[in-house]
């Protein structure tokens, strides 16, 4: 299927969301998606991990149709094989009215709630001083509410809006990554 630049490919094969229930998968074709084809020495240096850890997860991506080989490149003498996601735009379908995907969807939420903690612990050892002032790094927030349905269309839509601001890449060089973790989900009826 041929996209447009502003159309989003979305997953929504339960193999596929279940792959991705591996945080280190996610981040693997998140960063492709930003940045392009890359080798696994280049993901292993980004995600602060050796390359032979890599090869099983990239195989997972691979098999599950969610990134594709993309040429080669020697470096330093050696081949490296490189990397691309299937597409620049791509998310996780949030059709939670398909039952044969909820159990896919959860542990993917689930994933991504372990990963945050991990990344939030890290964050306060590697960088403390990112979690103060306006261009902060760090932070977390949990509310409560009960808006209506035009102001949960809203909070969707700044939710969309965040998540599609950190899929791009400034190229700042010095800039370091940050992840953007979120679940909307109703209360438990004892919140109420």
């Amino acid at each position: 299927m041929t996209r447009t630049a502003s159309e989003i490919d979305l997953i929504d094969d339960p193999l596929q969301i279940r792959c991705l229930s591996g945080a280190r998968r996610y981040d693997i074709l998140a960063r492709l998606q930003v940045a392009g084809a890359l080798s696994v020495r280049e993901l292993a240096e980004w995600l602060g991990a050796k390359p032979s850890a890599l090869y099983h997860h990239i195989q997972q991506l691979l098999d599950a149709g969610l990134i594709r080989p993309d040429g080669h490149r020697v470096v330093n003498r050696r081949r490296e094989q490189l990397y691309a996601a299937r597409s620049r735009r791509m998310r996780i379908s949030r059709d939670l009215r398909r039952p044969q995907v909820r159990d896919s969807l959860t542990e993917v939420a689930a994933s991504f709630s372990r990963q945050a903690e991990r990344d939030f612990r890290r964050g306060f050892a590697d960088c403390p001083e990112a979690a103060d002032g306006p261009v902060r790094a760090m932070g977390f927030a949990r509310a409560f509410g009960r808006p209506g349905a035009e102001r949960l269309k809203r909070i969707n839509a700044l939710l969309d809006e965040a998540a599609a601001l950190m899929a791009e890449d400034d190229g700042e060089d010095g800039a370091a990554a940050v992840v953007l973790n979120w679940a909307l989900t109703p209360a438990s009826r004892g919140d109420d």
